[in-house]
């Protein structure tokens, strides 16, 4: 559906004066509306509302996100299409980003370099790479020491070395992977999905293809809401320390099968903080 919207028709949502906005994980959306003339169409609900900006990625009318950080600043350009989220009172609690980023039918190398020179973007504005809790901590440069860069030990990984942002990747390896992937990031108490998705060519699947590139933005508690059963969210806090606990356990068995095996451990990793710690 987020291609359909991003090539299709649309009308003008911005005007000539700005097309940024400008905001920030726990800010107000109030802020953000009164600081830019880009236009954003409002839904609500009970829990939350939902601010969408959308024009066609070959629209002149492309907008700047510009994302604050505690001690820094993101700029995303050329962007298509945009999702906030807020609390019913207004506080932005996440952020959804799209850009083509390549033009239809591009080679897969000018994918691969678009994609690289966004997480030096991202290193330079302080995100670093994030390793799930129960996930091994493999470097990158391990990957060529495992037949799927999504798996280890016969188990899919979110998290692993193939999903080391700072791998660099060769056409090879980048055809290799799922057509959808997503790899994880911190900075202090943000998270970030930056997710890739790709569509080859029917006519050259190995050389060409089309691509979406998305970066969803999450606050504290809305990233570690997510490790509890939906039915719990309620009681994420409760119940976060019992579960980073288990995963911090399962990593640990991983790792150990792992070095035995010749396989390097980054013990130089250190995990995000959680709002709350494992017992």
């Amino acid at each position: 559906m987020v291609f359909i919207l991003l090539t299709g028709c649309g009308a003008s949502e911005t005007n000539s004066k700005s097309r940024e906005i400008e905001l920030s994980l726990g800010g107000s959306i109030e802020t953000v509306l009164a600081s830019t003339s880009v236009k954003l169409r409002k839904d609500c609900d009970d829990t939350m509302c939902l601010y969408h900006f959308v024009v066609p990625s070959k629209s002149s009318e492309l907008i700047t996100v510009k994302m604050h950080s505690a001690s820094s600043t993101l700029a995303i350009d050329n962007v298509s299409s945009t999702t906030i989220v807020t609390t019913p009172s207004g506080l932005i609690t996440e952020m959804d980003v799209y850009v083509a980023g390549v033009p239809t039918n591009a080679k897969h190398e000018d994918a691969i370099a678009y994609f690289h020179q966004q997480v030096q973007n991202l290193n330079a504005a302080g995100w670093q790479r994030y390793i799930l809790p129960n996930e091994a901590r493999i470097p990158g440069s391990e990957a060529s020491k495992f037949n799927s860069l999504d798996e280890v030990l016969g188990k899919s990984v979110g998290t692993g070395p193939g999903m080391d942002p700072n791998l660099k990747l060769t056409k090879e390896m980048w055809v290799s992977l799922p057509t959808t992937n997503i790899w994880m990031f911190y900075n202090g108490h943000e998270y970030l999905d930056l997710m890739v998705q790709r569509e080859n060519s029917q006519d050259d699947p190995q050389n060409r293809g089309s691509y979406l590139f998305s970066w969803t933005f999450k606050s504290e508690e809305e990233f570690y809401a997510l490790f509890v059963k939906a039915d719990d969210r309620k009681l994420w806090k409760e119940l976060l320390p019992a579960t980073l606990t288990r995963m911090a356990k399962e990593r640990q068995k991983t790792e150990a099968q792992l070095k035995k095996m010749g396989i390097e451990i980054d013990e130089n990793y250190i995990d995000a903080k959680p709002p709350v710690e494992a017992g």
